[in-house]
């Protein structure tokens, strides 16, 4: 069971996965917080600092890998884990 004060930071651009990834967090006691673009993710991660940020690669405005980018240039979230979960197939996956 995870501490309760565990936050989970979930960046991706469907709804429906955002939705999903959200329920399985919470119902194992985690505290989620959602972002639908990689550019609000950032904002996201900044303001609420979480434990551990679940990212989407391919997503508007900003993608993943550049989203990941930014968040590893900030002394807030540079070192806070990120879990790559995405559609791509591993041979298309975009380098960076």
């Amino acid at each position: 069971m995870a501490r309760n004060s565990g936050l989970v930071l979930i960046v991706d651009d469907t709804s429906d996965t955002r939705d999903l990834y959200a329920l399985h967090f919470q119902s194992r006691g985690f505290r989620v917080v959602t972002a639908q673009d990689g550019e609000s993710g950032v904002a996201i991660a900044l303001h609420h600092e979480p434990d551990v940020i679940v990212m989407d690669l391919s997503m508007p405005k900003l993608d993943g890998v550049a989203a990941i980018q930014q968040l590893r240039q900030q002394p807030l979230t540079k070192q806070t884990p990120v879990i790559i979960l995405t559609a791509y197939p591993p041979h298309s996956m975009p380098q960076g």
